[in-house]
């Protein structure tokens, strides 16, 4: 059970002053700026229309299991240094395993043969050859494809944005990578990154999920994966820590609007018509929700009305109980499958394994049935791994997020506003916001930071609270212009 402190609609507004912050939204965005907050010593509350907290990374309890349930698998990279900011400032970096060794698991071949699964980890060299040895070790990729990959890489790290630049897609095409290198490289890390198809993903972004993922620092491409439920993360420890250092967090409670007197905000308005004063606003609310929390004459600037353009892509994750283990792995890449990854969780006290198949840009799935999509999905587990047919399945579920990404199309950034609003007080946070990053939980604690960043340095504080990226090794700066 999530603790929070409660507040009646008589004594709220006494309990909140005008020296206050309000944060309103508890997704990644939202607990970053209050972390943040808290960090400073500033009195906040953060008010969330569900009743739990982590928004888009948040778990739901299935009564059936009497167990929580993430929506999809949420997994960090080693490159994504304000995620782990907010991990070790809370005391929660412990509640994560890192991988250093992804699992390809080959494509499908004729015949009943298992396919191969090939094992990637980082060489002896800096980078960005690091990893060199380890893609020539994709032998369902023939040499000539490798080669092509070699040189699809070094191209993108030099590239510089043009406003010209097709998808990625096109681009890879233009490059000379083969369908057999898209298919097998490039369509599989750039879809489960950004969960878009290639024909749409912009080059910008394509490129910074390889630069700081893959080329510039040994380390940046390392997974954290959870080992616990994103509730006991986000909606438990994390509230816990918060409240010790006294943010008051109010879960069920929605906020109708933020308030403007005089170009400032003044506060704002809850759904059961209470009133909270606060001159400082922090709106980390999903993109689709601002215009509707704010006036009129405001939700009407062009920085806010654009906001409607930006388009979503759906994630879909299949969830399924087993009796027994069938693979002794933690994950694996699944090469031009249905499902792109595959996310092992021993379950415990119990002898079986649970297990995600993460399906990235899902929007094909419209329309089909989800006893369909799953039984696609163990089919495809038990010809990788044969010991999964003489295992039972003892549950599944189809979980869709539909609005989990913003896409990364190539106008997306354009559409992108900052975190400072027009007027002083009021602070937007999210992923979607302008960050420097595609629309990912990095993305999202990076928006957090610079919006507390920006009330702070209204105040005449300069406390740099962003984290800098990895350090690009001196032969990346080198060889590809990093």
């Amino acid at each position: 059970m999530v603790h929070v402190k409660e507040l009646g609609k008589s004594n709220i507004e006494s309990a909140v002053d005008r020296d206050h912050v309000v944060v309103v939204g508890g997704g990644l965005a939202g607990l970053a700026a209050a972390t943040a907050l808290a960090t400073q010593n500033i009195p906040t509350t953060l008010f969330e229309s569900r009743p739990r907290l982590g928004g888009r990374a948040g778990s739901f309890l299935d009564t059936s299991r009497d167990e929580w349930i993430d929506h999809c698998q949420h997994v960090s990279l080693g490159c994504c240094t304000n995620l782990a900011w907010l991990m070790e400032t809370v005391g929660l970096d412990n509640l994560f395993r890192r991988d250093t060794t992804l699992h390809f698991v080959a494509p499908p071949t004729p015949g009943p043969s298992p396919p191969e699964i090939h094992h990637l980890s980082t060489g002896p060299f800096p980078a960005p050859l690091h990893l060199l040895p380890a893609l020539f070790g994709l032998k369902y990729l023939g040499r000539r494809h490798r080669r092509e990959l070699r040189k699809g890489l070094v191209a993108l790290a030099r590239h510089r944005d043009r406003a010209d630049d097709p998808p990625i897609g096109e681009w890879l095409a233009r490059q000379g990578q083969s369908p057999m290198a898209v298919s097998g490289f490039w369509n599989v890390i750039l879809v489960s990154a950004l969960s878009e198809s290639l024909d749409r993903i912009s080059v910008s972004h394509a490129r910074q999920v390889f630069v700081s993922g893959f080329l510039g620092h040994r380390r940046g491409w390392e997974l954290l994966v959870p080992r616990v439920p994103l509730e006991e993360i986000y909606g438990r420890r994390l509230s816990e820590w918060l409240d010790r250092r006294g943010v008051t967090i109010r879960t069920g409670a929605g906020v109708a609007r933020v308030e403007i007197r005089d170009d400032r905000p003044c506060g704002v308005r809850l759904k059961d018509d209470s009133f909270v004063a606060a001159e400082r606003v922090v709106l980390a609310v999903p993109h689709h929700r601002v215009a509707d929390l704010l006036p009129a004459s405001l939700a009407a600037s062009p920085s806010i009305a654009r906001l409607s353009e930006l388009e979503t892509a759906p994630i879909a994750a299949v969830h399924a109980w087993f009796d027994r283990r069938f693979t002794e792995l933690p994950h694996a890449v699944l090469v031009d499958r249905l499902g792109q990854w595959m996310f092992r969780r021993e379950m415990s006290g119990e002898a079986g394994d649970y297990v995600q198949v993460v399906i990235s840009a899902a929007g094909h799935l419209g329309g089909r049935d989800r006893s369909e999509v799953i039984e696609d999905v163990l089919a495809e587990l038990c010809r990788i791994w044969p010991a999964a047919s003489s295992a039972q399945v003892l549950q599944s579920r189809l979980v869709i997020e539909h609005r989990a990404v913003i896409s990364p199309l190539p106008e997306t950034d354009s559409l992108r506003p900052p975190q400072q609003s027009s007027l002083a007080g009021l602070q937007l946070a999210g992923d979607w916001t302008r960050t420097g990053w595609p629309g990912t939980m990095e993305s999202a604690v990076r928006s957090g930071l610079l919006a507390v960043e920006n009330l702070l340095a209204q105040q005449g504080i300069a406390e740099p609270l962003l984290q800098p990226d990895l350090p690009t090794g001196r032969l990346a700066r080198w060889l590809l212009g990093l």
